[in-house]
């Protein structure tokens, strides 16, 4: 069963802030809040979170984000390795 966007949380305000990022980015004036390199538009990004305090850093590239994804996802992986 697939689920909507807005299932997955990212409803209304999701949009309207992912919107505003938009504009900044394809103005030429977005810089990835992980690496602090530039964000071309035409390059695929993301909304990226923060997740100190639930809102969004700002907006970062696909592979930054992706790969802080996965990195978190390891460490938790490596903590419940060690509990077992």
């Amino acid at each position: 069963m697939h689920r909507t966007t807005t299932q997955k949380g990212y409803g209304t305000a999701h949009k309207r802030e992912r919107d505003r990022m938009a504009r900044i980015v394809n103005a030429g004036g977005g810089y990835c809040v992980r690496c602090g390199n530039w964000i071309d538009p035409s390059f695929k990004w993301m909304a990226g979170h923060d997740h100190h305090n639930g809102g969004y850093a700002g907006a970062e590239h696909y592979k930054c984000g992706v790969g802080e994804r996965n990195e978190r996802h390891a460490r938790r992986r490596k903590i419940r390795s060690r509990v077992w």
